[in-house]
């Protein structure tokens, strides 16, 4: 990132990493007045975004005109890097090397500020030194474990190496099992939850996880059992009335499930997950306005998420509000305009409402984003109406050459025609028919021709044999 106060930089930095609040600190001299600050941001990966704040907030305004103000001449910002939680934890580190518990700090505060750069796996690096100093420390093997995203098996090794530390902790015992029921051990997990449910039964991700361990064995009455146990136990506790809303939907029981959903959503209003199986369920149930409300609280609090955006904008189609769904589409374009999924689902909503041509024109969009989509490209043929073998009526009829070819009695085989027709439409989207016809005349031509070569892109192109 590069930041700019009245035109001088005043701060950068050329790590990739996800936003996070404080991750850099600079102070700098504002002038009486107008203040210009610029801010630039790269991206590698993952979602772009920035923070900026003032600290403290102070009496200062801020404000974003349509253009930039002018630059006028004025004192330097004479800008000072500030020390962050990170950078000081950094220091404390370098002077104590050999404290387990303040490395431990340390990486805790990189796993969440994310101050470096994703790619030197900085957090895990520290996590994992600090665990290696303190082979006793439990808390130190589960903040490795937790830190360790890439190496599974290193994981594992963490996870197991807690629960040798501490054989009663709970939050070993908890970790070891979710871990085992992500790489599909379910009949592990029992051993070790079973006895944390009957002895900590205020532990909620215990109660979830065996419940999730005998869905995967087989026992879904046992799940649902466990779900509403643990309801009726930490009936304030988001994840497991939104874990009851999900039992009561697979049990066909859509009222009490939004019942409960909407519990847990006043238990927690940003609870995005419960939120958004609420309006599935209220769709479901052609209680489309109200779907429609949920899916609008959504993208007031999540103002960039397209995916729910989307989900409005069929809703809306779907039942008649095309004026409001073409809007809806309208904004998710501005947030992502190369998405090809954005404009295949438009198509498909102004399909269902009977616009054709327009339909025709996301599609096409969608198609030039994702060439290889063969699936929506035969959909365009069928809309407009063109035969998946457009061309045929350019290549040469090649029947009345066959008996010419009889007369090659010396040869092995006869090139009858190798015709080439090409087509590309507005779109800039480009097909090829290629009529390739020999007439084999002995044994040799059948092994000369036996295997014909075709080259194309399979991420770009698709290859039909008519």
């Amino acid at each position: 990132f590069r930041l700019w106060i009245n035109g001088e930089k005043a701060a950068s930095g050329d790590q990739y990493h996800l936003p996070r609040p404080d991750q850099a600190r600079v102070s700098v001299k504002l002038r009486k007045g107008l203040n210009r600050v610029l801010v630039k941001v790269c991206q590698d990966t993952g979602p772009l975004g920035f923070f900026l704040r003032r600290d403290p907030p102070g009496r200062i305004r801020v404000s974003l005109p349509e253009t930039p103000p002018a630059l006028a001449k004025g004192a330097s910002p004479a800008p000072q890097v500030q020390p962050t939680l990170t950078s000081s934890l950094k220091d404390a580190v370098a002077r104590a090397p050999q404290d387990a518990a303040l490395r431990g700090e340390y990486a805790t505060v990189l796993d969440f500020f994310r101050a470096y750069d994703e790619r030197e796996h900085t957090a895990s690096v520290e996590a994992e030194r600090a665990a290696r100093a303190a082979p006793a420390d439990a808390r130190l093997q589960l903040l490795a474990a937790a830190t360790q995203r890439e190496d599974l098996n290193q994981r594992r090794t963490f996870l197991e190496a807690a629960l040798r530390a501490e054989p009663e902790s709970v939050q070993a015992r908890v970790a070891l099992g979710e871990f085992e029921l992500e790489r599909g051990h379910p009949e592990r997990v029992l051993t070790l939850l079973e006895p944390v449910v009957k002895d900590a039964p205020d532990t909620a991700p215990a109660w979830l996880a065996l419940a999730r361990a005998y869905e995967a064995l087989g026992e879904a009455a046992r799940a649902h059992r466990l779900i509403e146990d643990a309801l009726q136990k930490l009936p304030r506790q988001p994840r497991v009335v939104r874990a009851a809303a999900s039992s009561s939907r697979s049990l066909d029981r859509p009222q009490e499930a939004m019942g409960r959903l909407r519990v847990a959503l006043a238990l927690r209003h940003d609870d995005r997950s419960s939120r958004a199986l609420l309006a599935t369920l209220l769709s479901d149930t052609g209680q489309v306005e109200a779907a429609g409300r949920e899916y609008t609280q959504t993208l007031a609090l999540y103002p960039f998420d397209n995916a729910t955006r989307l989900k409005l904008g069929d809703l809306q189609a779907a039942n008649g509000q095309l004026d409001a769904a073409r809007a809806t589409f309208t904004e998710a374009r501005v947030l992502s305009p190369d998405e090809p999924e954005l404009y295949e689902r438009e198509g498909k909503a102004l399909l269902a409402a009977g616009l054709s041509d327009e339909a025709v024109r996301s599609f096409e969009r969608a198609l030039a984003l994702r060439p290889q989509n063969t699936t929506l490209k035969e959909a365009v043929r069928t809309l407009k109406g063109e035969s998946a073998s457009a061309g045929l009526q350019y290549l040469p009829d090649v029947r009345p050459l066959l008996k010419q070819a009889e007369g090659y009695v010396h040869e092995d085989a006869v090139y009858l025609t190798d015709s080439t027709y090409v087509r590309v439409q507005k779109s800039g989207i480009a097909g090829r028919l290629h009529q390739f016809a020999v007439k084999v005349l002995n044994a040799r031509g059948v092994d000369a021709f036996r295997s014909f070569p075709i080259t194309y892109s399979p991420d770009r192109q698709e290859v039909r044999i008519l």
